[in-house]
């Protein structure tokens, strides 16, 4: 099952509608959810919208976590290896926790003659694969733009920053290796060229300060950078193939939806 962010969303809306109690706004009359003037939309239509619609939705989400967390545990992975992960909460610790688990998994489980296959169509590639030293800037898209039309003409960046009022907290110089999101944003640019990429729903300005070519890799050697470079274009379906499998292994019973009471008040 395809995962989405608005499906997740709502995992955690009726995660805590199935744990606990929802407040019915400002009425306080039992059994109504809402009211409009006279007309009223009770708890219980609220419910039967819930279940209909959303219900297989969210327990297969659910059941898709527990499992691998179970896959986890069973190869010894612990859930938060990032001390920064800790800080997360609610719903983006949530994605960032399934993301990590996702790829920790999938790094010890992919199997070997896709990744020599892979390593073999993909080696001129992967021999030249490098890290690149960037320039990040974390300013308002006004500003990007101006930076963007600027530095066509003046290629030097210190003078552009003192000249469009750039701070240096707004600015973060980063070394980004094949492995990170943006590098494949990067990997066509040159020295001093600069652009606009996305990193997750937030844009930002690289200019690119160096590039540093990186060692040949070599199988199976090299085998989680090979399988680390695969995954970024076919985590996907990688994804799909790990979640059938595991449901599979596993014996899942599902209570009928009309079975369950959504308690309210």
């Amino acid at each position: 099952m395809k995962i989405r962010m608005n499906q997740v969303a709502v995992l955690v809306l009726f995660s805590s509608l199935m744990t606990g109690c929802v407040k019915s706004g400002s009425s306080t009359e039992s059994g109504v959810a809402a009211a409009i003037g006279e007309e009223k939309i009770t708890t219980t239509q609220v419910e039967k919208v819930f279940k209909e619609r959303y219900y297989d939705v969210i327990l297969d989400n659910l059941i898709d976590n527990r499992l691998l967390e179970i896959k986890a545990k069973e190869l010894g992975i612990q859930q938060v290896n990032d001390p920064d992960e800790k800080k997360l909460n609610g719903l983006q610790g949530e994605l960032q926790q399934r993301k990590f688990l996702l790829k920790a998994i999938l790094m010890k489980t992919l199997d070997d003659n896709t990744l020599k296959k892979f390593y073999g169509e993909q080696k001129g590639e992967l021999e030249s694969l490098s890290s690149i030293r960037a320039r990040v800037y974390k300013i308002d898209h006004q500003l990007a733009s101006k930076f963007i039309t600027l530095h066509q003409n003046e290629k030097d960046h210190t003078k552009l920053e003192k000249e469009l009022g750039i701070a240096t907290s707004q600015i973060e110089s980063v070394e980004v290796t094949f492995d990170d999101p943006i590098y494949q944003q990067l990997r066509s640019l040159k020295t001093g060229e600069v652009t606009m990429v996305m990193q997750g729903q937030e844009h930002l300005i690289v200019l690119v300060e160096d590039i540093k070519s990186g060692e040949p890799l070599v199988w199976p050697k090299d085998r989680d950078k090979i399988a680390e470079a695969y995954l970024l274009t076919h985590t996907g379906e990688e994804q799909l193939k790990l979640l059938d499998k595991l449901r599979s292994e596993y014996k899942i019973q599902k209570r009928d939806v009309q079975a369950l009471t959504i308690k309210t008040s």
